[in-house]
Order: C-alpha cells, then sequence, then structure tokens
C-alpha cells in the first residue's frame, strides 16, 4: 500500500493541525517552523508502506500502521515505577519512525515518537533545532539553558522549542506520550544566524509582509498557490536597505517599503502612456525558475491588458483597485464579448493566478496599491507584452473610464 492523501493519512492530518497553530505563534521561530512544515505537506505523502516491528502495545489504532522501531537513546534513562506492568517496556520505552523529509528543499524532517508511561529521560546534550508537539499524555519537560534548569508541564496541544544550545529531557506520567517533533535541517553552528535573520525579517515590513503572504499561500487548497508560498519561502531572507531615486513618493507607501530596490516601470516606455510615468516595480528574490517582486500604482491610474508565459500570483499588499482577467476560454476563440472579462475589487491580502498568457490589468480607485507578484516558468524569455488592442477597455462589463 503507497501513501495515502492528506485527507486520510492521520499522521498528515495531525501535521496540518500543527502547522496551523505553529504558524499563529508569535515566536518567528515557531511560525517558520509551521510554514516549512505547510511546504512539506504540500510536496510529500507519508509513507505507510509497511508496518515496523516495534509497534508500541496500547497505540491508538490510526497511528499503528507506520514504520515504527526502537528509539535511540542519548542520555540517561529509567523507569519511575518498577511493577510488572511496566516490564514489558523496559527493553524498548522509546519508539519512533520518520514521516516527511525534506532536507535538500525546505530543511525540514519530521517523525512521531512514542515514550512508555511513568518513564523519566534524565536531560542530556542533542546538537539540533528541534519543536516538539504533544499528541497525547501529560508529563514534565525539562530544559537548561546558560543559567538554569527549568521544568515545564506538558500536555496535548503543548509546543516546545529546542535549541542546540541548551539541554533537555522529560519524563511521562500515568500514560505514554505520543509527540510530532520536527527538526530544522541546518548546521548548530549557523543556528544563532539563523534566529538573528529571523528577528530582523520579522521586524521588517517588507520582509514581514512578504512572510504572511507566503505563509497564506502555503494554506491554500490550490497545488499552484502553494507552489508560489513554498518557492518564496526558500528565497526570504533580510535585504539591504536603499531608498532609490526611483522609490514611491514618501507618504504614498509604508516606510519601510521605500528602501525597496525600485526602478520605473517598463509600462510608460512601452505604451508610450503618460498616465503610467510614476508606476514601479521590483524584484526582491529570483531564482532559475521563479522570481517574485512588487508592483506600485498611484491612485487614479488605469494599467493596460498585458500577458506573459510565465505563470503568475497577485498579493495586494495595499490599498484596493480593480482588476480585470481574460477568460481562458474566450482568449483562445479570439473573444472580446463581454463574457470574456472578469472585473472585481481586490484589497489587502487579496491573492490570486493568472495563468500562462491570460490576460490581465488594473485600475487603482482613491488610493494607492502596493502589489506583491510572483512568476514560475521561463524567466529569460518571459514573452511579456501589452495588447495592442485592450481588451478590456473595449469589454462590456464596468471597466476602467481612461
Amino acid at each position: 500500500m503507497g501513501g495515502l492523501s492528506l485527507f486520510d493519512d492521520p499522521v498528515a492530518l495531525h501535521c496540518k493541525d500543527a502547522a496551523k497553530q505553529w504558524l499563529q505563534a508569535r515566536d518567528p521561530l515557531i511560525q517558520d517552523f509551521g510554514a516549512r512544515l505547510m511546504a512539506v505537506l504540500s510536496s510529500q505523502e507519508v509513507s505507510i508502506s509497511h508496518r515496523g516491528p516495534h509497534v508500541p502495545e496500547g497505540l491508538p489504532a490510526e497511528f499503528e500502521h507506520y514504520p515504527w522501531a526502537v528509539g535511540t537513546l542519548l542520555g540517561p534513562a529509567e523507569h519511575k515505577n518498577q511493577s510488572n506492568q511496566l516490564s514489558k517496556f523496559r527493553s524498548a520505552p522509546l519508539r519512533q519512525f520518520y514521516a516527511l523529509d525534506d532536507s535538500n528543499g525546505v530543511g525540514l524532517r519530521l517523525g512521531v515518537f512514542w515514550t512508555a508511561p511513568q518513564w523519566h529521560y534524565s536531560p542530556h546534550v542533542y546538537k539540533s533545532l528541534e519543536l516538539h508537539h504533544r499528541l497525547s499524555g501529560q508529563g514534565r519537560y525539562f530544559t537548561k539553558n546558560a543559567k538554569e534548569m527549568e521544568t515545564i508541564p506538558m500536555a496535548p496541544g503543548d509546543t516546545y522549542l529546542h535549541l542546540p544550545s541548551n539541554i533537555y529531557g522529560f519524563e511521562s506520567w500515568d500514560e505514554p506520550l505520543l509527540t510530532l517533533w520536527a527538526e530544522r535541517v541546518v548546521d548548530p553552528g549557523r543556528v544563532p544566524r539563523l534566529l538573528s535573520e529571523l528577528q530582523v525579517m520579522a521586524t521588517d515590513q517588507v520582509t514581514s509582509a512578504l512572510q504572511r503572504a507566503a505563509h497564506l499561500w502555503l494554506q491554500s487548497e490550490d497545488p499552484a498557490v502553494e507552489l508560489f508560498g513554498r518557492k518564496l519561502l526558500v528565497m526570504l531572507k533580510p535585504r539591504m536597505k536603499s531608498v532609490q531615486k526611483a522609490a514611491p513618493p514618501e507618504g504614498m507607501v509604508p516606510k519601510d517599503f521605500r528602501s525597496a530596490p525600485w526602478y520605473p516601470s517598463l509600462a510608460y516606455t512601452s505604451c508610450k502612456d503618460s498616465t503610467l510615468i510614476e508606476l514601479r516595480d521590483c524584484i526582491m528574490y529570483k531564482s532559475e525558475d521563479a522570481m517574485f517582486g512588487m508592483f506600485y500604482l498611484p491612485p487614479g491610474v488605469y494599467y493596460p491588458a498585458h500577458r506573459h508565459e510565465p505563470l503568475e500570483i497577485y498579493h495586494v499588499i495595499q490599498g484596493k483597485a480593480r482588476f480585470f482577467l481574460a477568460e481562458a476560454e474566450a482568449e483562445a476563440n479570439h473573444s472580446s464579448a463581454a463574457s470574456s472579462c472578469s472585473a472585481k475589487i481586490h484589497g489587502p491580502e487579496s491573492f490570486w493566478l493568472h495563468q500562462p498568457y491570460q490576460s490581465h490589468g488594473l485600475q487603482t480607485l482613491d488610493l494607492p496599491v502596493l502589489i506583491l507578484w510572483g512568476w514560475i516558468g521561463e524567466l529569460e524569455d518571459s514573452d511579456f507584452h501589452y495588447l495592442p488592442g485592450d481588451i478590456f477597455q473595449h469589454a462590456k462589463v464596468p471597466c476602467a473610464k481612461l
């Protein structure tokens, strides 16, 4: 039996619930774990190809069909209760299996471990960056930084960060512990820099807005939108700040956004339209097959119909505008009828896709508009061009009044 879909597999469902919870955390590191887990779930399935030889006794039936193995102990451990009832667990008090691994992509691997009841795992050193999420059972978590040992009660739904610089341990009480763990695949020596970068991005209006967009995309049910989220997630990093001569005017965008690498939009020179002279573009991140940037438009501007080969996502960061989109079927038939064009007003946090060569345009209203855009596909020869006959200008729907 191969991997099941997200809607059938219990561990995948628990992972999705945990990821959503982590994305709501205030800690940027926990948010990052949630985003990366969402990215892995969008590209992999949990393998249940065989039932392991060490399935814990009394485990909930939904967790039985996984490749359970005996866990490796990295520090002293003992049963707190020496009763005969617990003797069956003494030879293997810790069981585990690996569920997902995308070490080379988003740098995350994930598994589940089970701990016998009445078991004490002394604080020990483990040089990894991990997040533990309790699925069932209660007990106590021990962690020690440079100053002192801290004891934290743990219950289902609780989450615990483990930094390579700390030591940690835990104990179970009267029932087994079932724990989801995620590990960031990163050199321990680089962890302080990673934490610093996450804090810097969280306090920068630009990178925090892009992070928020990536997080929303990763929670979409549309695989193409999820792919944009995955692509942007692995590109995000702190940026150089420098207010360029071409930056949008003061007061038209939040202060941090003026320090993006803006340049005059090519719309003005391409369309020979003086109303487009204030439009600004910038490219934030680029790889071989994906690119992300921002687009600024002042109030009361009509941006004409255009198309290109790469698949595109639009995500409104600021303002509202009327967005025009040609129906793909109508374009294939070279139709310019009213039914061939949709016109919708979108505001902050709205996002949608433009299919390859699907014509689109927009009209800003009474406020400036800031759009995050992303391309996936052929970037070197994108075949970007404005339509000689603007289908939105002549469509029989409430399009832009020029």
